[in-house]
């Protein structure tokens, strides 16, 4: 079956291939060619290693010229079958068969314990003993499913070419068991091309009597102070005389750490001349040590063909061939590896048509400590399109970019603000301490912290040594640093909008009309799937892809997924804990975009010709065949059949409309402590000199003159309001007993003797009422009514008679209840019932009556200056609505 499947995918990719561009690509191995793949046990990565499973799909997912490596152990009755140690509980379910004959034996001078294959027969182990998993962190769904193979068995797998390793000769020696002389008479030993082992007297005892005379015999070194049996030298000091291994081997197999050094922090130092030593005499140099689902080293950010390339792609050597136990479905006959892929086509310049866009998580958040200026800078070095930022707010209304809005995991807050830990379950149900109960100068004093988003993030960290480093950049400081470096563009993600508003009073969406906001998000055309909802996953296995996608596209919507990561332990076991492969699967959905915390992963895949299925190459990545594994499973264990999702309603994909931005008094008032401004007085400073007004300010408009200064209504008042800036001067106008219209001279405060305003300017003269006229641009018509219809007094009739005057005045109402919220429970005053519905009788007075006539107490000639008629005033409706609006501010 899986053989038919990988056929129809090459016939489809073959009819419509593409010309592929020449490459001369030069490979540094020994004979130039490209290097070998050796698969131990098969896909031994997945499946029980020499399993029957783990070798049909290692040879039908692979390469014809993958060499399949047999670890040789051989039984009591001296026959072989393939194991990766002497010991078999490890891999085989023999300590639960034969529970009590676990044996000790002296080997290479130490003492071990377990069941060894020279205490059983063949058929001992054939009829009762299966094979399962050696490593935790591997499926254990095949687990003693499959009998233990001989190695006739094996090599009737018609795979074509095998490995034999022989690990402990001298051992099986001691038990009058000769393995040099069962290798020689076994005719199916012609398919080996080579045999290997860490004992050198083994060796030389194969050396031309092997029965394939092109079989190649490869020493292995094992940890350099470990003792070599046949000269009780260690492996450190025989690879000081590379000369003397040519007289008896024809290659090396060394620890990847032999090339390229560990130190004990877990980093790469310089290569070693290890591969170029051994070239110049003419041996060929094998790694071993490579598994996929290895915390390798932190200069690999978890990514294998990252450090198979540092292996077979750098400038100086290569290897001729590494030890692999994953080997994902690749096209055509040459090399069984994606490494190989993308070495080969390196250093051509290309970019598959049609690719997603790359758009980071928080920045490249797997490298550096998320959200950081760093972060930021490595995506866009990595080939990221697109950064985000997720915006969070700090107390003071700061807007700045942070992965959460609980900086628990992110900063080191808990080392200084753990008294500020709270519970919101509007925000997640476990305390934190949330960046809106920080002020933007107090979070500038935490530090970065990289983390990891798993449970298991101590166990497999990112890396230590950029922990700390970075800075946090607030959202305008986000926006510049993308404009400045060129990013093709921003996602900005907001979160938290409603609750910041309705219980912080910050808007983090800014003033824009709830109507508007509420019709963006029901007619959005993008949308964010998270990657398990379009391939589903259980018991780490992946499940048939769904039609989400596909739906989505449907009705024109562009669809991203989220999030890749690198890690082993987040990808399906059918991945092959490669994140390559992931995307390979993916990539054929055709998302417009794919949200990643490594974007150099995504973009090594998509800027590389294999990644495009229509050239016609012998390297090209093919991806899985959804479901993969779960096709292996025995009958009764395949996963349960997931119920269908309930239907997608308007309510899950369009928010409500945000609250209202509430007012919430500061606990700390005083300066504002935003980023780029130290002081306002030294914003006001610096600009003093530049002549600018911003558009569309507010007019400014004085209160009674420039009252703060001068006695209020004054002409001193008016005079000092316009040189400050006031647009508009006002007049309260009150009215004399015989009609005179005269400025009033008064105090605000009733404390006002004990902080009084300017002395020297107490007794300023009153505005004569005929001057007054000349300046009042704005006016507030107090108690017209009352004085019209009791007193006789027409103000209006005195003020109002051209209504091309400008008489605006607005007045903000007070957000009321605005401290009460800050009272503890049961100290709140009484809840207020619902007022009635306002109507417009409610908000228009009515038209103002007649002025009485009322008899003077002093009969004689009027006083009252000559005032602009105002005829016609009664009659007009805006008029009334002047008089309505206006004077209720007051």
């Amino acid at each position: 079956m899986i053989r038919c499947l990988l056929l129809i995918s090459l016939l489809i990719h073959s009819s419509e291939s593409k010309e592929v561009p020449a490459v001369n690509k030069k490979w540094l191995t020994l004979n130039g060619q490209p290097p070998a793949v050796i698969a131990r046990g098969g896909l031994s990565g997945v499946f029980p290693e020499s399993s029957s499973l783990a070798l049909n799909i290692g040879r039908d997912s692979s390469l014809r010229e993958m060499v399949m490596l047999c670890n040789l152990q051989l039984t009591k009755d001296g026959l072989g079958l393939c194991q990766e140690n002497i010991t078999l509980e490890a891999s085989t379910n023999i300590d639960m068969i034969y529970p009590d004959q676990a044996k000790t034996y002296k080997i290479n001078g130490k003492d071990v314990k377990g069941w060894f294959s020279v205490d059983f027969t063949m058929a001992q182990l054939s009829a009762n003993v299966t094979v399962k998993q050696s490593i935790s962190n591997r499926p254990k769904l095949f687990d003693n499913k499959f009998p233990i193979l001989t190695v006739d068995d094996i090599f009737r797998a018609q795979i074509q070419s095998y490995w034999l390793n022989v690990q402990n000769y001298m051992f099986y020696n001691e038990h009058k068991l000769n393995v040099a002389s069962y290798i020689q008479k076994e005719r199916i030993f012609r398919l080996v091309n080579y045999i290997s082992s860490p004992e050198i007297g083994f060796l030389k005892a194969m050396k031309g009597k092997a029965t394939n005379p092109k079989t190649k015999l490869i020493f292995v070194f094992l940890e350099k102070d470990a003792i070599e049996p046949s000269t009780s030298k260690t492996y450190g000091s025989i690879l000081e005389d590379l000369a003397t291994v040519k007289t008896f081997a024809s290659g090396i197999a060394v620890p990847k750490n032999y090339i390229w050094p560990v130190n004990k922090d877990n980093y790469l130092e310089s290569s070693t001349t290890l591969v170029l030593d051994a070239h110049k005499l003419g041996l060929e140099v094998h790694a071993t040590g490579f598994a996929n689902d290895l915390a390798t080293v932190y200069n690999y950010t978890y990514d294998p063909i990252s450090e198979y390339l540092q292996f077979i792609n750098n400038p100086q050597f290569s290897v001729d061939g590494w030890f692999q136990i994953f080997l994902p479905q690749h096209h055509q006959l040459l090399v069984p590896s994606g490494a190989a892929c993308f070495a080969h086509f390196s250093n051509l310049n290309f970019t598959k048509a049609g690719r997603p866009l790359i758009i980071s998580h928080n920045g490249a958040s797997g490298v550096y400590s998320n959200s950081t200026d760093l972060a930021y800078q490595q995506a866009l070095n990595d080939g990221a399109d697109i950064i985000d930022c997720s915006a969070q707010m700090t107390k003071d209304g700061t807007a700045f970019c942070m992965g959460s809005a609980d900086l628990t995991t992110d900063t080191t807050a808990t080392t200084t603000f753990s008294a500020r830990s709270a519970t919101i379950p509007e925000i997640q149900p476990n305390a934190g301490i949330f960046s809106f109960d920080l002020t933007w100068s107090e979070i500038q004093t935490l530090k970065p912290q990289l983390g990891s988003p798993f449970a298991n993030g101590d166990k497999y960290p990112r890396n230590p040594a950029y922990k700390n480093t970075g800075k946090f950049v607030t959202l305008a400081e986000f926006l510049e640093f993308a404009k400045a470096k060129a990013a093709s563009g921003v996602l900005i993600n907001i979160e938290n909008a409603a609750y910041l508003a309705s219980k912080k009073g910050l808007d983090i969406v800014g003033d824009a009309p709830a109507k508007s906001v509420d019709e963006i998000k029901k007619f959005a055309n993008a949308v964010n799937v998270p990657r398990q909802s379009i391939v589903p996953v259980h018991q780490g296995l992946a499940k048939a892809a769904t039609q989400v996608v596909a739906e989505l596209q449907k009705a024109n919507l562009t669809v991203y997924v989220s999030v890749m990561r690198n890690e082993f332990f987040s990808l399906a076991f059918d991945f092959l804990s490669d994140p390559t492969l992931e995307i390979a699967t993916f990539a054929p959905f055709n998302v417009s975009g794919i949200i990643t915390e490594y974007p150099a992963t995504a973009n090594r895949f998509f800027r590389n010709l294999c990644s495009d299925l229509n050239y016609n190459v012998e390297f090209a990545l093919l991806p899985i065949q959804l479901p993969y594994l779960t096709q292996f499973l025995p009958d009764g264990t395949q996963p349960p059949v997931a119920a269908p999702s309930p239907a997608l309603d308007v309510e899950d994909v369009v928010d409500p409309p945000l609250p209202a931005v509430a007012k919430v008094a500061s606990s700390s008032p005083g300066p504002s402590t935003k980023p780029k401004s130290p002081s306002i007085a030294a914003c006001f400073a610096h600009f003093s000199n530049l002549n600018f007004t911003k558009a569309g300010r507010p007019l400014i408009i004085s209160h009674n003159g420039a009252s703060g200064v001068y006695s209020n209504s004054t002409d001193l008042a008016y005079q000092q309001a316009l040189n400050v800036g006031a647009d508009i001067i006002d007049c309260s106008v009150q009215m004399t007993k015989d009609g005179t219209a005269f400025s009033q001279l008064g105090s605000p405060f009733a404390n006002g003797d004990k902080y009084p305003r300017n002395p020297v300017y107490k007794n300023t003269a009153i505005l004569p009422p005929s001057e007054m006229f000349t300046l009042i641009t704005n006016l507030c018509l107090q108690n017209a009514a009352y004085l019209a219809s009791k007193n006789g007094l027409d103000i209006v009739g005195n003020l109002c008679s051209d209504l091309n005057y400008n008489v605006e005045f607005a007045l903000l109402p007070i957000q009321l209840r605005y401290l009460t919220q800050f009272l503890p429970d049961g100290t709140q005053p009484p809840v207020v019932a619902p007022s009635p519905s306002l109507d417009v009788k409610d908000a228009v007075d009515p038209p103002l009556p007649a002025v009485a006539k009322v008899a003077s107490s002093s009969p004689g000639p009027s006083t009252n200056p000559k005032s602009p008629s105002i005829a016609g005033l009664r009659r007009s409706l805006l008029a009334t609505w002047l008089l309505g609006s206006i004077c209720m501010g007051y």
